[in-house]
Protein backbone atom coordinates (compact mmCIF):
# COMPACT_ATOMS: atom_id res chain seq x y z
CA UNK A 1 0.00 0.00 0.00
CA UNK A 2 2.85 2.52 0.72
CA UNK A 3 3.88 2.35 -2.99
CA UNK A 4 0.93 3.51 -4.28
CA UNK A 5 -0.44 0.51 -5.72
CA UNK A 6 -3.53 0.31 -3.87
CA UNK A 7 -5.92 3.02 -3.68
CA UNK A 8 -8.94 1.48 -2.45
CA UNK A 9 -9.88 -0.74 0.32
CA UNK A 10 -13.59 -1.95 0.30
CA UNK A 11 -14.75 -4.27 3.31
CA UNK A 12 -18.39 -5.98 4.07
CA UNK A 13 -18.27 -4.03 7.61
CA UNK A 14 -16.04 -2.43 10.28
CA UNK A 15 -15.22 -6.12 12.16
CA UNK A 16 -13.91 -7.42 8.42
CA UNK A 17 -11.21 -5.06 8.80
CA UNK A 18 -10.41 -5.60 12.20
CA UNK A 19 -11.99 -6.07 15.69
CA UNK A 20 -9.32 -4.35 18.10
CA UNK A 21 -10.52 -0.62 18.42
CA UNK A 22 -7.11 0.63 18.83
CA UNK A 23 -5.61 -0.99 15.38
CA UNK A 24 -9.15 -0.74 13.51
CA UNK A 25 -9.33 3.24 14.30
CA UNK A 26 -5.61 3.86 13.50
CA UNK A 27 -6.28 2.08 9.75
CA UNK A 28 -9.53 4.17 9.47
CA UNK A 29 -8.32 7.45 10.88
CA UNK A 30 -4.45 7.80 10.36
CA UNK A 31 -3.30 5.02 7.86
CA UNK A 32 -5.81 4.95 5.31
CA UNK A 33 -5.64 8.91 4.86
CA UNK A 34 -2.00 9.22 5.34
CA UNK A 35 -1.70 6.45 2.06
CA UNK A 36 -4.50 8.13 0.17
CA UNK A 37 -6.09 5.16 0.72
CA UNK A 38 -9.81 5.51 0.05
CA UNK A 39 -12.11 2.78 2.42
CA UNK A 40 -15.51 2.00 2.12
CA UNK A 41 -17.82 -0.25 4.78
CA UNK A 42 -20.71 -1.63 2.79
CA UNK A 43 -22.85 -2.49 5.77
CA UNK A 44 -22.32 0.64 7.90
CA UNK A 45 -22.20 2.55 4.41
CA UNK A 46 -19.40 4.33 5.54
CA UNK A 47 -16.88 5.94 2.51
CA UNK A 48 -14.17 8.02 4.14
CA UNK A 49 -14.35 10.06 0.96
CA UNK A 50 -17.78 11.22 1.23
CA UNK A 51 -17.78 10.70 4.76
CA UNK A 52 -14.49 12.44 5.65
CA UNK A 53 -13.92 13.58 9.29
CA UNK A 54 -17.25 15.22 10.20
CA UNK A 55 -17.83 14.75 14.05
CA UNK A 56 -21.14 12.57 13.23
CA UNK A 57 -19.55 10.23 11.41
CA UNK A 58 -16.42 10.36 14.00
CA UNK A 59 -18.29 9.11 16.48
CA UNK A 60 -20.05 6.72 14.40
CA UNK A 61 -16.84 4.55 13.56
CA UNK A 62 -15.86 5.18 17.13
CA UNK A 63 -19.30 3.54 18.68
CA UNK A 64 -19.40 0.51 16.31
CA UNK A 65 -15.61 -0.21 16.59
CA UNK A 66 -15.75 -0.43 20.07
CA UNK A 67 -19.35 -2.68 19.51
CA UNK A 68 -16.85 -4.64 18.00
CA UNK A 69 -14.57 -4.45 20.43
CA UNK A 70 -16.50 -5.65 22.95
CA UNK A 71 -18.26 -8.53 21.02
CA UNK A 72 -14.67 -9.88 20.38
CA UNK A 73 -13.93 -9.91 24.65
CA UNK A 74 -17.41 -11.41 25.02
CA UNK A 75 -16.79 -14.88 22.31
CA UNK A 76 -13.14 -14.86 23.90
CA UNK A 77 -14.50 -14.44 27.27
CA UNK A 78 -17.19 -17.92 26.39
CA UNK A 79 -14.69 -19.75 24.86
CA UNK A 80 -12.15 -19.76 27.91
CA UNK A 81 -14.88 -20.31 30.06
CA UNK A 82 -16.12 -23.21 27.81
CA UNK A 83 -12.21 -24.80 28.09
CA UNK A 84 -12.30 -24.17 31.75
CA UNK A 85 -15.33 -26.33 32.36
CA UNK A 86 -13.78 -28.80 30.06
CA UNK A 87 -10.69 -28.95 31.58
CA UNK A 88 -12.00 -29.65 34.88
CA UNK A 89 -14.44 -32.20 33.38
CA UNK A 90 -11.15 -34.10 32.75
CA UNK A 91 -11.41 -33.70 29.06
CA UNK A 92 -8.54 -33.01 26.78
CA UNK A 93 -8.93 -29.79 24.60
CA UNK A 94 -5.11 -30.34 22.96
CA UNK A 95 -4.30 -31.56 19.59
CA UNK A 96 -1.21 -33.66 20.19
CA UNK A 97 -1.48 -36.08 23.73
CA UNK A 98 1.81 -36.38 25.45
CA UNK A 99 4.42 -39.15 24.72
CA UNK A 100 3.21 -42.37 25.65
CA UNK A 101 -0.38 -41.85 24.81
CA UNK A 102 -3.20 -41.44 21.65
CA UNK A 103 -6.25 -39.45 21.56
CA UNK A 104 -9.12 -42.23 22.44
CA UNK A 105 -11.81 -42.88 20.50
CA UNK A 106 -14.00 -40.81 22.45
CA UNK A 107 -13.29 -37.23 22.28
CA UNK A 108 -11.16 -35.89 24.75
CA UNK A 109 -9.73 -38.62 26.35
CA UNK A 110 -6.36 -40.67 25.90
CA UNK A 111 -5.71 -44.48 24.74
CA UNK A 112 -2.32 -45.62 25.77
CA UNK A 113 0.29 -45.71 22.88
CA UNK A 114 1.97 -48.82 23.38
CA UNK A 115 5.06 -48.42 21.74
CA UNK A 116 6.00 -45.26 23.56
CA UNK A 117 4.74 -46.43 26.55
CA UNK A 118 7.43 -49.20 26.70
CA UNK A 119 9.86 -46.55 26.74
CA UNK A 120 8.47 -44.49 29.23
CA UNK A 121 8.09 -47.52 31.55
CA UNK A 122 12.01 -47.76 30.83
CA UNK A 123 12.77 -44.61 31.88
CA UNK A 124 10.87 -44.33 34.73
CA UNK A 125 12.27 -47.89 35.83
CA UNK A 126 15.71 -46.74 34.97
CA UNK A 127 15.70 -43.31 36.94
CA UNK A 128 14.33 -46.16 39.97
CA UNK A 129 17.80 -47.72 39.63
CA UNK A 130 19.53 -45.01 40.35
CA UNK A 131 19.97 -43.68 36.29
CA UNK A 132 20.48 -39.98 35.68
CA UNK A 133 18.90 -37.32 33.23
CA UNK A 134 22.00 -37.61 31.31
CA UNK A 135 22.65 -41.35 31.25
CA UNK A 136 19.03 -42.35 30.14
CA UNK A 137 19.28 -40.03 27.12
CA UNK A 138 22.25 -40.96 26.20
CA UNK A 139 21.36 -44.93 26.08
CA UNK A 140 17.56 -43.88 24.24
CA UNK A 141 19.65 -42.39 21.83
CA UNK A 142 22.59 -45.18 21.43
CA UNK A 143 19.63 -47.25 20.68
CA UNK A 144 18.64 -45.02 17.85
CA UNK A 145 14.79 -44.36 19.80
CA UNK A 146 13.22 -41.36 18.62
CA UNK A 147 12.78 -38.59 21.09
CA UNK A 148 9.01 -37.43 21.47
CA UNK A 149 8.72 -34.30 19.02
CA UNK A 150 10.81 -36.72 16.05
CA UNK A 151 7.97 -39.60 17.22
CA UNK A 152 5.15 -37.18 17.15
CA UNK A 153 5.62 -35.96 13.89
CA UNK A 154 6.31 -39.33 12.55
CA UNK A 155 2.82 -41.04 13.64
CA UNK A 156 1.20 -37.77 13.33
CA UNK A 157 0.00 -34.59 11.40
CA UNK A 158 2.02 -32.56 13.80
CA UNK A 159 4.32 -29.67 11.34
CA UNK A 160 5.51 -27.62 14.81
CA UNK A 161 9.03 -27.79 16.85
CA UNK A 162 11.86 -25.81 16.28
CA UNK A 163 13.93 -26.26 12.96
CA UNK A 164 16.86 -27.21 14.62
CA UNK A 165 15.54 -29.74 16.51
CA UNK A 166 19.07 -31.99 16.83
CA UNK A 167 17.00 -35.48 17.05
CA UNK A 168 18.19 -36.72 20.06
CA UNK A 169 16.85 -37.05 23.23
CA UNK A 170 17.96 -34.71 26.35
CA UNK A 171 17.96 -34.12 30.32
CA UNK A 172 15.28 -31.51 30.36
CA UNK A 173 13.06 -34.00 28.53
CA UNK A 174 13.66 -36.91 30.33
CA UNK A 175 12.78 -34.64 33.69
CA UNK A 176 9.41 -33.91 32.34
CA UNK A 177 8.66 -37.37 31.67
CA UNK A 178 9.26 -38.45 35.18
CA UNK A 179 7.68 -35.50 37.04
CA UNK A 180 4.15 -35.58 34.55
CA UNK A 181 1.51 -36.72 36.79
CA UNK A 182 -0.35 -37.65 33.25
CA UNK A 183 1.52 -41.22 33.29
CA UNK A 184 -0.69 -42.06 36.57
CA UNK A 185 -3.88 -41.62 35.15
CA UNK A 186 -4.33 -37.68 35.93
CA UNK A 187 -5.71 -35.42 33.11
CA UNK A 188 -3.10 -32.58 33.41
CA UNK A 189 -3.76 -29.02 31.91
CA UNK A 190 -4.04 -25.09 32.17
CA UNK A 191 -0.41 -25.15 32.03
CA UNK A 192 -0.09 -21.66 30.38
CA UNK A 193 -2.66 -18.90 29.71
CA UNK A 194 -3.18 -16.40 27.07
CA UNK A 195 -2.58 -13.15 28.69
CA UNK A 196 -5.19 -11.61 27.27
CA UNK A 197 -7.61 -11.87 24.02
CA UNK A 198 -5.88 -9.37 21.55
CA UNK A 199 -2.48 -10.83 22.07
CA UNK A 200 -0.70 -14.35 21.10
CA UNK A 201 1.18 -14.86 23.73
CA UNK A 202 1.65 -16.91 27.02
CA UNK A 203 2.08 -16.84 30.45
CA UNK A 204 3.15 -20.29 32.30
CA UNK A 205 1.64 -21.08 35.05
CA UNK A 206 2.72 -21.82 38.35
CA UNK A 207 1.79 -25.90 39.43
CA UNK A 208 -0.78 -24.57 42.15
CA UNK A 209 -3.16 -23.00 39.20
CA UNK A 210 -2.91 -26.19 36.92
CA UNK A 211 -6.05 -28.42 36.50
CA UNK A 212 -5.15 -31.80 37.80
CA UNK A 213 -8.09 -34.46 37.67
CA UNK A 214 -6.98 -37.89 38.83
CA UNK A 215 -8.69 -41.27 37.24
CA UNK A 216 -8.94 -40.31 33.32
CA UNK A 217 -7.29 -43.01 31.69
CA UNK A 218 -4.98 -45.98 32.16
CA UNK A 219 -2.24 -45.38 34.07
CA UNK A 220 1.70 -46.34 32.20
CA UNK A 221 3.27 -46.49 35.24
CA UNK A 222 1.86 -47.72 38.48
CA UNK A 223 1.33 -44.98 41.73
CA UNK A 224 4.32 -47.17 43.69
CA UNK A 225 6.82 -46.46 40.90
CA UNK A 226 5.84 -42.54 40.27
CA UNK A 227 6.08 -41.31 43.92
CA UNK A 228 9.28 -43.59 44.21
CA UNK A 229 10.87 -41.50 41.18
CA UNK A 230 9.34 -37.99 42.95
CA UNK A 231 11.50 -38.81 46.20
CA UNK A 232 14.20 -39.15 43.49
CA UNK A 233 13.97 -36.42 41.59
CA UNK A 234 16.66 -33.82 42.13
CA UNK A 235 18.80 -36.97 44.00
CA UNK A 236 19.98 -38.76 41.50
CA UNK A 237 22.62 -36.08 40.35
CA UNK A 238 26.29 -36.50 39.08
CA UNK A 239 29.28 -34.86 39.12
CA UNK A 240 31.59 -34.16 36.01
CA UNK A 241 35.40 -34.87 36.94
CA UNK A 242 38.49 -35.59 35.22
CA UNK A 243 39.76 -39.23 35.81
CA UNK A 244 43.42 -38.87 36.55
CA UNK A 245 44.42 -42.42 35.43
CA UNK A 246 42.55 -41.92 31.81
CA UNK A 247 42.54 -38.29 31.51
CA UNK A 248 38.93 -37.83 30.25
CA UNK A 249 36.17 -36.32 31.95
CA UNK A 250 33.63 -38.50 33.15
CA UNK A 251 30.11 -38.84 34.94
CA UNK A 252 30.32 -39.71 38.39
CA UNK A 253 27.50 -40.31 40.69
CA UNK A 254 27.79 -41.90 44.33
CA UNK A 255 24.09 -44.32 45.25
CA UNK A 256 24.16 -41.75 48.72
CA UNK A 257 23.84 -38.70 46.30
CA UNK A 258 20.78 -36.56 47.61
CA UNK A 259 20.85 -38.32 50.91
CA UNK A 260 24.08 -36.89 52.59
CA UNK A 261 23.77 -33.34 54.97
CA UNK A 262 26.33 -31.69 56.44
CA UNK A 263 25.52 -31.60 60.14
CA UNK A 264 27.12 -28.82 61.38
CA UNK A 265 25.13 -26.32 59.52
CA UNK A 266 22.53 -28.48 57.79
CA UNK A 267 23.80 -28.21 54.17
CA UNK A 268 24.03 -30.90 51.81
CA UNK A 269 27.06 -32.47 51.09
CA UNK A 270 28.75 -32.72 47.58
CA UNK A 271 31.36 -35.62 46.33
CA UNK A 272 34.89 -34.00 45.47
CA UNK A 273 37.53 -35.81 44.09
CA UNK A 274 41.78 -34.74 44.49
CA UNK A 275 43.12 -33.67 41.22
CA UNK A 276 45.71 -36.99 41.20
CA UNK A 277 43.21 -38.85 43.07
CA UNK A 278 40.76 -41.90 42.22
CA UNK A 279 38.80 -41.92 45.95
CA UNK A 280 36.18 -39.40 46.23
CA UNK A 281 35.70 -37.81 49.59
CA UNK A 282 32.03 -36.12 50.82
CA UNK A 283 32.70 -32.82 51.09
CA UNK A 284 30.39 -29.67 52.90
CA UNK A 285 28.69 -27.69 50.03
CA UNK A 286 28.23 -24.63 52.49
CA UNK A 287 31.66 -24.50 53.51
CA UNK A 288 32.62 -24.14 49.51
CA UNK A 289 30.00 -20.78 49.66
CA UNK A 290 31.63 -19.83 53.10
CA UNK A 291 28.43 -20.07 55.04
CA UNK A 292 29.72 -23.34 57.06
CA UNK A 293 31.94 -22.19 59.74
CA UNK A 294 33.14 -25.43 60.96
CA UNK A 295 35.86 -25.61 58.14
CA UNK A 296 36.54 -27.38 55.95
CA UNK A 297 36.70 -31.81 56.28
CA UNK A 298 36.67 -34.41 54.36
CA UNK A 299 34.96 -38.44 54.52
CA UNK A 300 36.26 -40.71 52.31
CA UNK A 301 33.32 -42.18 50.10
CA UNK A 302 34.34 -45.78 51.25
CA UNK A 303 34.34 -45.43 54.63
CA UNK A 304 31.14 -43.91 54.29
CA UNK A 305 29.81 -46.35 52.20
CA UNK A 306 30.95 -48.78 54.87
CA UNK A 307 29.06 -47.16 58.09
CA UNK A 308 25.62 -46.86 56.26
CA UNK A 309 26.30 -50.58 55.17
CA UNK A 310 27.20 -52.08 58.52
CA UNK A 311 24.90 -49.49 60.46
CA UNK A 312 21.70 -50.90 58.16
CA UNK A 313 23.46 -54.85 59.07
CA UNK A 314 23.37 -53.83 62.98
CA UNK A 315 19.51 -52.11 62.62
CA UNK A 316 17.75 -54.77 61.02
CA UNK A 317 19.57 -57.68 62.86
CA UNK A 318 18.85 -56.46 66.32
CA UNK A 319 16.87 -53.19 66.69
CA UNK A 320 14.06 -53.36 63.68
CA UNK A 321 10.46 -53.41 65.26
CA UNK A 322 9.79 -55.94 62.56
CA UNK A 323 6.69 -57.06 64.08
CA UNK A 324 5.16 -53.59 63.73
CA UNK A 325 6.47 -53.49 59.94
CA UNK A 326 5.06 -56.58 59.09
CA UNK A 327 1.65 -55.97 61.24
CA UNK A 328 1.14 -53.00 59.06
CA UNK A 329 2.05 -54.37 55.49
CA UNK A 330 -0.65 -56.95 56.24
CA UNK A 331 -3.02 -54.86 57.53
CA UNK A 332 -3.36 -54.83 61.46
CA UNK A 333 -4.66 -52.35 63.14
CA UNK A 334 -4.78 -50.13 59.83
CA UNK A 335 -6.87 -52.40 57.98
CA UNK A 336 -9.26 -52.43 61.36
CA UNK A 337 -9.06 -48.35 61.16
CA UNK A 338 -9.69 -48.28 57.61
CA UNK A 339 -12.54 -50.45 57.67
CA UNK A 340 -14.48 -48.05 60.25
CA UNK A 341 -13.70 -44.86 58.11
CA UNK A 342 -15.53 -47.07 55.72
CA UNK A 343 -18.51 -47.11 57.86
CA UNK A 344 -18.37 -43.50 58.99
CA UNK A 345 -17.96 -42.73 55.61
CA UNK A 346 -21.09 -44.22 54.44
CA UNK A 347 -23.31 -42.78 57.47
CA UNK A 348 -22.05 -39.44 56.85
CA UNK A 349 -23.11 -40.09 53.38
CA UNK A 350 -26.81 -40.91 54.11
CA UNK A 351 -26.69 -37.80 57.02
CA UNK A 352 -25.85 -35.63 53.36
CA UNK A 353 -28.44 -37.28 50.95
CA UNK A 354 -31.00 -36.81 53.81
CA UNK A 355 -30.29 -33.14 54.72
CA UNK A 356 -30.52 -32.31 50.68
CA UNK A 357 -33.86 -33.94 50.43
CA UNK A 358 -34.51 -32.13 53.60
CA UNK A 359 -33.54 -28.91 51.61
CA UNK A 360 -35.67 -29.82 48.83
CA UNK A 361 -38.47 -30.22 50.82
CA UNK A 362 -38.13 -26.99 52.27
CA UNK A 363 -38.18 -25.54 49.05
CA UNK A 364 -40.89 -26.67 47.68
CA UNK A 365 -43.11 -25.92 51.02
CA UNK A 366 -42.29 -22.47 50.48
CA UNK A 367 -43.54 -22.00 46.98
CA UNK A 368 -46.87 -24.02 48.28
CA UNK A 369 -47.15 -21.34 51.13
CA UNK A 370 -46.61 -23.86 53.83
CA UNK A 371 -43.71 -22.28 55.35
CA UNK A 372 -43.67 -18.91 55.94
CA UNK A 373 -40.60 -16.67 54.26
CA UNK A 374 -39.16 -16.02 57.93
CA UNK A 375 -39.06 -19.37 59.13
CA UNK A 376 -37.94 -20.67 55.15
CA UNK A 377 -34.73 -18.31 55.93
CA UNK A 378 -33.90 -19.49 59.29
CA UNK A 379 -34.65 -23.53 58.85
CA UNK A 380 -32.31 -23.18 55.27
CA UNK A 381 -29.60 -21.11 57.48
CA UNK A 382 -29.84 -24.09 60.05
CA UNK A 383 -30.04 -26.96 57.29
CA UNK A 384 -26.61 -25.15 55.37
CA UNK A 385 -25.30 -25.12 58.33
CA UNK A 386 -25.56 -28.87 59.09
CA UNK A 387 -24.77 -29.49 55.57
CA UNK A 388 -21.57 -27.97 56.03
CA UNK A 389 -20.44 -29.40 59.10
CA UNK A 390 -21.41 -32.95 57.44
CA UNK A 391 -18.75 -31.85 53.95
CA UNK A 392 -15.82 -30.89 56.95
CA UNK A 393 -15.95 -34.15 58.63
CA UNK A 394 -16.12 -36.13 55.26
CA UNK A 395 -12.87 -33.83 53.96
CA UNK A 396 -11.05 -35.15 57.02
CA UNK A 397 -12.43 -38.59 57.28
CA UNK A 398 -11.24 -38.87 53.40
CA UNK A 399 -7.72 -37.40 54.33
CA UNK A 400 -6.84 -39.79 57.07
CA UNK A 401 -8.14 -42.74 54.46
CA UNK A 402 -5.74 -41.89 52.06
CA UNK A 403 -2.96 -41.28 55.04
CA UNK A 404 -3.59 -44.89 55.94
CA UNK A 405 -3.64 -46.31 52.55
CA UNK A 406 -0.10 -44.37 51.90
CA UNK A 407 1.39 -45.64 55.05
CA UNK A 408 0.11 -49.20 54.76
CA UNK A 409 2.26 -49.16 50.79
CA UNK A 410 4.99 -47.52 52.34
CA UNK A 411 5.34 -50.29 55.04
CA UNK A 412 4.99 -53.54 52.30
CA UNK A 413 7.85 -51.23 50.11
CA UNK A 414 10.40 -50.82 53.55
CA UNK A 415 9.79 -54.49 54.27
CA UNK A 416 10.29 -55.96 50.82
CA UNK A 417 13.39 -53.24 50.39
CA UNK A 418 14.46 -55.18 53.72
CA UNK A 419 14.28 -58.43 53.26
CA UNK A 420 16.13 -57.38 49.59
CA UNK A 421 19.12 -56.07 51.42
CA UNK A 422 19.40 -58.59 53.74
CA UNK A 423 19.07 -61.28 51.13
CA UNK A 424 22.22 -59.72 48.99
CA UNK A 425 23.97 -57.59 52.13
CA UNK A 426 24.31 -54.95 48.59
CA UNK A 427 23.71 -51.10 48.77
CA UNK A 428 21.60 -50.69 45.58
CA UNK A 429 20.33 -46.88 45.18
CA UNK A 430 16.60 -47.76 44.54
CA UNK A 431 16.79 -49.46 48.09
CA UNK A 432 18.71 -47.25 49.86
CA UNK A 433 16.26 -44.66 49.30
CA UNK A 434 13.62 -46.64 50.30
CA UNK A 435 15.21 -47.18 53.71
CA UNK A 436 16.60 -43.93 54.53
CA UNK A 437 15.31 -40.48 54.63
CA UNK A 438 18.62 -38.50 55.53
CA UNK A 439 22.49 -39.24 56.48
CA UNK A 440 24.30 -36.51 58.24
CA UNK A 441 27.93 -36.37 58.72
CA UNK A 442 30.20 -34.17 61.07
CA UNK A 443 33.64 -32.40 61.02
CA UNK A 444 34.75 -35.60 63.91
CA UNK A 445 34.11 -37.67 60.90
CA UNK A 446 30.67 -39.24 62.65
CA UNK A 447 27.79 -40.16 60.74
CA UNK A 448 23.95 -40.42 61.67
CA UNK A 449 21.89 -42.02 59.70
CA UNK A 450 17.82 -41.59 59.39
CA UNK A 451 15.82 -44.38 58.67
CA UNK A 452 12.34 -44.60 57.31
CA UNK A 453 11.21 -47.48 59.50
CA UNK A 454 10.86 -47.42 63.31
CA UNK A 455 13.22 -49.05 66.01
CA UNK A 456 12.51 -50.13 69.10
Amino acid sequence: METGRVNMVITKDLSRLGRDMGETSDYVHKYFPLNKIRYVAILENYDSLSSGMDSSSSMQIYFKLLMNDMYSKDISDKILATFRAKRKAGLYIGGFPPYGYKLGEVKGTFEIDEPAAVVVRRIFAAYCEGATYVGIAKSLDDEGILPPILYKKQNSKYAGGKPNITGKWCAPTIRKILTDKTYIGCMVQNKYRKVNYKLDKYDILSKDQWITVPGMHDPVVTNEVFDMVQSLVGRNNVKQTKNPETGKREFYQHILAGLLFCGECGNKMTFDRNKNSTVFNVVCYGYRKKICTTGRYFIPELELEEFVLNELKRLFKSRINRAELLESAKGGKVKIELEGLEKQEQAIKKELDQAQNALRFLYQDKLKGKVAERDYDFLYEDFTKSRATLESNMEALQQRKTQLMKYQEDSREVLAAIDDFMANEILSKATIHKLISRIETFSDKSVRLYANFSCE
